[in-house]
């Protein structure tokens, strides 16, 4: 997925350094592999979207109001519900399901995001 947008700065918030397997993702460890959580919190809120899997960023995310998209398997906790695109306790995280083509709809809703945010960029 990260070759399909060169446009977009990807930045990892895995906890331990992750291997990037040479694609431009960037790590930084001080905000990440630290012991205090509001250094993960200060970058996690300077990101325009996160895309991630149901953990501890998410909720993260939606406790900070940033727009999240979370990949959630078909079978997952009681928290992300079992249908819903919305999650109950934050209204800026979405939720992707159907695991067989997740990526694929997290790529074409990246493309449509870009798309507006360029013509509204041109637009002025």
């Amino acid at each position: 997925m990260v070759e399909s947008f060169p446009e977009v700065h990807w930045v990892s918030l895995q906890y331990k350094n992750p291997s990037t397997f040479g694609l431009p993702i960037h790590h930084w460890p001080y905000a990440t592999e630290t012991q205090d959580y509001d250094d993960t919190a200060a970058l996690v809120d300077e990101l325009d979207l996160i895309i991630t899997v149901p953990q501890a960023v998410a909720h993260l995310a939606g406790a900070l109001g940033k727009e999240c998209w979370v990949m959630a398997p078909d079978a997952c906790r009681w928290i992300y519900g079992r249908n819903s695109e919305q999650h109950t306790w934050y209204g800026t995280v979405r939720i992707f399901r159907d695991w067989e083509d997740v990526v694929e709809k997290i790529k074409t809703e990246l493309t449509l995001k870009l798309m507006n945010r360029e013509r509204k960029v041109s637009n002025g």
